[in-house]
């Protein structure tokens, strides 16, 4: 559900990176000759294959440092650098220096292309885990109509923790959506406690109080220390329409009904997961296309680069009473949020869109 990519613009940009180097030892030769034989600019060619070496493999950089070690011993010839005397001591040391440049560069390039392949490969393992946990979602499950959107921060790679879950149920269709504390491959391991603790216990616990009771049990066994907590929001979706929402540590819920959007108005809520306290829930009942959207704090925390406001729960709602799928409601609001923090996220974002649509 990303947005694509300007293939146009980005390539333009990747084809002048990767050029730089060249024009740069055309623009040096160029300033050498045009200096004079008195004042040669010919040493500074080393850095075209120090600048390939940022964004070239080793073998590109090492052309890079052969051509400026040929343009640096040609241009000697120009400036008459090979007469005996300081002059031919001063080419030599140059030539020296770009030498040694140009193998430092290649040694750099590999460094990073081996640092580079680590990497992805560690991302990639790690987005696997992530993919494997948040498992996909059907557009119907019982009564409800359910889209949703993970997006990382990362800007390469689903790497998080924020999750969610649908599960149907004899007591209705219960979710989970949830921010664990925290980023990275620790994030990923408590976001596979919390679903697993969820998805073992959704269908045999008798109420969404006892369920928020195991799961908070489960996120304090596994958590390190008193840092480790997860918030979370547990709904549950009769076929009747009847909601019951407890809240463990989450932002509320926003509620679409009778073309109106609100916030739900939630008591005290419940510590995060891990911290331990007593659960209490809130009811509502939703009339047929009534909407709930579940989220995390990525949403409403997204700021503007200049103002540094905040994305507001009017822009939400805004865009909530939109028409369309809940599946377009959600990739408008993915595209807003996006657009408001000057095209990047600062923290992982999870959408949940129910529809109560009961089935006839």
């Amino acid at each position: 559900m990303r947005r694509p990519s300007d293939g146009t613009t980005t390539g333009w940009r990747t084809q002048v990176v990767a050029a730089s180097p060249a024009v740069l030892l055309v623009v040096l030769s160029v300033a050498d000759v045009a200096t004079g034989r008195g004042n040669p600019v010919l040493g500074l060619v080393v850095v075209a294959p120090l600048l390939a070496a940022t964004t070239h493999g080793p073998r590109v950089t090492a052309s890079f440092a052969a051509a400026a070690f040929t343009i640096a011993a040609l241009l000697g010839v120009w400036n008459h650098a090979y007469t005996p005397g300081d002059a031919l001591t001063a080419q030599l040391v140059r030539l020296v220096v770009v030498a040694l440049g140009g193998a430092a560069a290649v040694l750099a390039a590999q460094d990073r292309v081996v640092r580079e392949d680590r990497l992805s490969r560690v991302t990639k393992v790690a987005e696997a885990a992530q993919r494997a946990i948040l498992l996909p979602v059907p557009e119907r499950v019982g009564p409800a109509l359910v889209a949703v959107h993970y997006e990382s921060a990362a800007s390469d790679a689903l790497i998080g923790g924020d999750l969610y879950a649908v599960v149907a149920t004899p007591a209705g269709v219960r979710v989970l959506v949830g921010d664990v504390r925290g980023k990275g491959l620790d994030a990923v391991r408590m976001s596979a406690q919390v679903l697993s603790a969820f998805r073992e216990r959704a269908s045999d616990a008798p109420d969404l109080p006892t369920l928020m009771g195991l799961v908070d049990r489960a996120v304090a066994r596994a958590a390190a220390s008193d840092e480790e907590f997860v918030t979370a929001l547990l709904l549950q979706i009769a076929d009747d329409g009847r909601v019951q929402v407890a809240n463990a540590g989450h932002p509320p819920p926003f509620v679409l009904s009778g073309g109106r959007t609100r916030l739900l108005h939630m008591p005290a809520p419940h510590p995060p997961l891990g911290l331990g306290g007593a659960t209490t829930t809130v009811e509502i009942t939703m009339a047929p296309s009534d909407r709930l959207l579940l989220y995390t704090d990525g949403l409403t925390e997204a700021r503007d680069p200049r103002s540094r406001a905040f994305f507001s729960a009017r822009t939400i709602a805004g865009t909530l009473t939109t028409g369309g799928t809940a599946t377009e409601v959600l990739d408008l609001l993915r595209d807003e949020v996006v657009d408001w923090s000057g095209g990047s996220l600062s923290d992982d974002i999870a959408l949940v869109l129910i529809e109560y649509q009961p089935q006839v």
